[in-house]
């Protein structure tokens, strides 16, 4: 299928869904993450139409982060990086989750505006079997550190590696530990039985 035409649908799904939570209940500053894989992002014009349907649906642009899948990928695309600061302009919360080639992120931290790194499965589990990269990994998210980046750790399923990254002082995780996918129904009732202060976490990374 077309991902550029099912990425815009699914958008204006999520929005309209967000938009019908705060109507019907207090969800204080959650905001909710989607993806962005490169091909959507070779669209030109992409992050109008998405500041457009926010707007559509009366809402803001902070009330969602964009998540850069293989960032590397359109690092020299300029449709793509016009797309990114478009995004960022309009207030877009962003993060990305590419380490790059040899794990070059390191030398180009500094240089990436997204606020959110955050930390693969795929690193993860380089993490839990003490693979010879673990040293490259800590390095990364030092870095992201250095540059007041929020580091979430996704792909979370067991306590071991929590304790191995709560020693990286990672506060953020996300997983199956937690929870599996539910469908929106279920996480509309998840939302109103959380006595979650957002705040703590949104005041970061605008």
């Amino acid at each position: 299928g077309d991902i550029t035409w099912f990425g815009v649908w699914g958008f204006e799904k999520v929005t309209q869904r967000y938009a019908d939570w705060k109507k019907s209940f207090k969800i204080g500053e959650l905001f909710i993450s989607i993806n962005l894989a490169p091909k959507q992002l070779y669209v030109e014009g992409l992050a109008r139409q998405y500041f457009e349907i926010t707007g559509k649906h009366g809402l803001s642009p902070e009330n969602f982060c964009l998540e850069i899948i293989d960032y590397y990928s359109v690092n020299n695309n300029e449709v793509a990086q016009h797309n990114l600061k478009e995004f960022r302009r309009y207030g877009f919360r962003m993060s990305i989750d590419d380490t790059g080639f040899e794990y070059s992120i390191i030398e180009d931290m500094s240089r990436i505006s997204a606020p959110i790194f955050k930390l693969s499965r795929g690193n993860l589990l380089l993490i839990a079997n003490n693979d010879s990269s673990s040293d490259k990994i800590e390095r990364v998210i030092a870095q992201a550190k250095a540059n007041q980046k929020i580091v979430i750790a996704e792909g979370v399923e067991d306590e071991d590696i929590i304790r191995k990254l709560n020693k990286w002082d990672i506060r953020f995780m996300q997983g199956f530990y937690f929870s599996e996918p539910v469908s929106a129904e279920d996480a509309e009732k998840m939302i109103r039985k959380s006595p979650w202060d957002m705040y703590s976490f949104n005041h970061l990374i605008k």
